[in-house]
This record gives structure tokens, C-alpha cells and sequence, in this order.
């Protein structure tokens, strides 16, 4: 019999429904790409690239019961929809302890990866996207991005929530990014309460040796909203006109 009697209880397997870890994992793959973005917030490509460079750095090795595509998707889906360890442990039809130990391998090799992806601006040349716009070339030939902070959710212990949650009621961090004219980051600084204001945040990346803040070049400089200083090296738009469109549509109306 499958089952046994054990002190006039029925014993049976937690984990005995649906397809198991990596039969799941390629399911998704192989699937609706809207299922791969929905559930581990990632295109198939992008996924499938993030698992190759995991693999190929040397970062990841697989054990014999969990792929890195497996591990990967555990900690995608844990982190992208604040689910706990009971509910990815669930839908992978593993243990608590194995979901556990290999979100935290996975978030270990994704912040060594960070090291890597996360790097400065290339200076040699004029970025294409400012050189090839009049409206831009040359005003802004020595910008080598944006700055700003942005409102990520995040779980906090029950003591700390009201230091985290923001203006919106969200239990959030403000997390100030860098952004080049490729859309990639070249600067994240975490771990603020989504209660702090950018104005805040902002002196503390700068002054704290620890957080390696990545000051441009002499003469380049980075755009930043009003929120900001007008400091050397960071450009605030100028007080008191308006740049938005939205905001010159809704001045015709005066």
C-alpha cells in the first residue's frame, strides 16, 4: 500500500501533486512566454540567458536533485511575488530547507554577478543616443545618465513596518539607481524605508566610503529631478519651468 497506518493516521508524501521542480520549470519554458513573465517576472530569452551566465561564470553548480533553471525559478518566484517558502515549496514539490538553501545560493551568485553587470558608463565616446539628436548633441555631451529613486516592495519585520511604509501605503524601500542612455544600471544603493525621501538617501550614498558610489569623471555629469541638490557633477532641471509635455498642454489653459 502507498499509505501507512501510524498512530491511527493515514501517513502521506506532502509533495505528490502536479509536476515536480524542473518538469515545471520547463513547462514555463517551453509554454505562453506571458506564463515565464508573469510568474518569474522574466522573458523566456532573459531567463534562459541569466541560468547560461550562472552556469558559464562558474557561479552556480547544480546539485542532482536541482537544476539552476529550478533554482533560479524558486528564487524568481519567491522574490517577485513576496510568496513564502511553504507556497514555492509547493508549487516545486520540495522541502522548506531545500527551497531555503537554494534561494540563498542563487541570491549569493546573482549578487557576485552584480559586481560584473553593474559597471560604469564608457567615456571614450559620445553616446548615439545623444549624438544622433540635435535636441540633445551638444547641451548634453557630457551626461552619462540619470539618477532618481524608486519605491520597491519589500517585507519587513512587523516592528519596522511603519518605517516602510511609503506615502502610498506600501511596505517599501527607496532605492536609488543610476541609469546610462542604454537602459542598463551602473549604480543601485538599497536599504533605505520607503518613508526616507530622496533627499535623504541621497548625501548617504555619496558620504559612506562602504557604498563605492560611483562619482563620474572630471567635466561629466549625471541628470537628476528637483528632488536633488544642484551640485557640481548632478544636473536638477531648472527652478520654476516646465519641461514635461503634459505640463506645457496644461498651460495653455491659463
Amino acid at each position: 500500500m502507498a499509505s501507512q497506518l501510524s498512530g491511527g493516521r493515514v501517513r502521506m508524501p506532502e509533495h505528490n501533486i502536479g509536476l515536480r521542480g524542473d518538469q515545471y520549470i520547463q513547462a514555463v519554458l517551453n509554454g505562453n512566454p506571458i506564463t515565464c513573465k508573469t510568474m518569474f517576472r522574466m522573458e523566456v530569452p532573459a531567463f534562459r540567458y541569466v541560468c547560461d551566465i550562472l552556469r558559464g561564470a562558474l557561479i552556480m553548480d547544480p546539485t542532482e536533485r536541482v537544476s539552476v533553471n529550478e533554482s533560479l525559478g524558486m528564487f524568481c518566484l519567491l522574490v517577485g511575488h513576496a510568496q513564502g517558502q511553504r507556497i514555492v515549496g509547493d508549487r516545486f514539490q520540495h522541502s522548506s530547507k531545500t527551497i531555503n538553501r537554494h534561494v540563498k545560493m542563487v541570491m549569493r551568485a546573482l549578487h557576485h554577478l552584480g559586481r560584473t553587470v553593474i559597471r560604469r558608463t564608457n567615456t571614450d565616446r559620445v553616446h548615439p543616443y545623444i549624438a544622433g539628436n540635435p535636441h540633445n548633441y551638444p547641451w548634453f555631451e557630457k551626461c552619462l545618465g540619470a539618477m532618481d529613486g524608486t519605491m520597491i516592495d519589500a517585507t519587513a519585520p512587523s516592528r519596522l513596518s511603519n518605517a516602510y511604509r511609503n506615502h502610498r501605503g506600501r511596505i517599501a524601500q527607496n532605492v536609488l539607481c543610476l541609469c546610462d542612455f542604454n537602459m542598463k544600471f551602473t549604480y543601485v544603493y538599497t536599504g533605505w524605508e520607503g518613508t526616507s525621501h530622496d533627499a535623504r538617501v541621497f548625501p548617504d550614498a555619496l558620504s559612506r566610503r562602504r557604498n563605492q558610489f560611483l562619482w563620474p569623471p572630471q567635466g561629466y555629469y549625471y541628470l537628476v529631478d528637483f528632488a536633488f541638490p544642484c551640485i557640481e557633477k548632478f544636473m536638477p532641471p531648472y527652478p520654476r519651468e516646465r519641461y514635461h509635455r503634459s505640463d506645457r498642454y496644461s498651460g495653455r489653459q491659463f
